[in-house]
């Protein structure tokens, strides 16, 4: 069984396009048809590559803030029937987001949501170097905890990179996962998912 974390801000939501094109107002009203465009390929995007996933295993979603903060500002930019889709098929948490110790990571990040004895390898998606490094952290200590060996997939997305990179990076992932995620052995994509293309799995 796969345990597949995802980090929501710049890899799955394009948080800094959001930030730096005034869209992150609490009541803004958005009439730019390009970026709702924009944001519904990514909508399709995110889908297919989260029920690819869920079929794999357990989707979990990491992010700086509660999930009631992602439902009242960043959801906003996705329709009803996305986050439908979002609630049924992951699981939101702040955990895993800094480099925690293993005794930190008993204490501060999922492990009291579910049972984690099935799990036989660890997927990390994100932008930056801290839920990757967490993710060493994780899969440490499920090796610790059960006493077998847990394999490691990281995947690097771009930092702050550009709505049509975030979808141009999740595509990539999204006709890789399977053959990634089922890959014997750990796997490591760290420049970023805009060159995932050119790696032989």
């Amino acid at each position: 069984m796969s345990l597949i974390i995802y980090d929501w801000d710049c890899t799955l939501y394009p948080y800094h396009y959001v930030l730096h094109n005034g869209y992150d107002k609490p009541n803004a009203e958005i009439d730019d048809t390009v970026f709702l465009t924009k944001m519904q390929q990514l909508e399709d995007i995110v889908t297919h590559l989260l029920t690819k996933t869920r079929a794999l295993g357990h989707n979990f979603i990491v992010t700086y803030g509660p999930h009631n903060s992602i439902q009242d500002k960043c959801y906003k930019h996705f329709s009803k029937q996305f986050r439908s889709f979002l609630d049924r098929n992951a699981l939101f948490t702040t955990c895993l987001r800094y480099e925690y110790s293993d005794r930190e990571l008993k204490e501060k990040t999922m492990v009291d949501m579910m049972s984690f004895e099935n799990i036989d390898r660890v997927c990390i998606i994100g932008d930056g170097h801290h839920e990757h490094a967490a993710g060493v952290n994780f899969r440490k200590y499920l090796q610790n905890t059960y006493n077998r060996q847990i394999e490691l997939k990281r995947i690097k997305m771009k930092s702050a990179c550009t709505i049509d990179e975030i979808i141009i990076e999740l595509t990539n992932i999204n006709n890789n996962i399977e053959a990634i995620v089922m890959k014997h052995g750990d796997v490591e994509v760290l420049e970023n998912a805009l060159l995932l293309p050119n790696y032989q799995f």
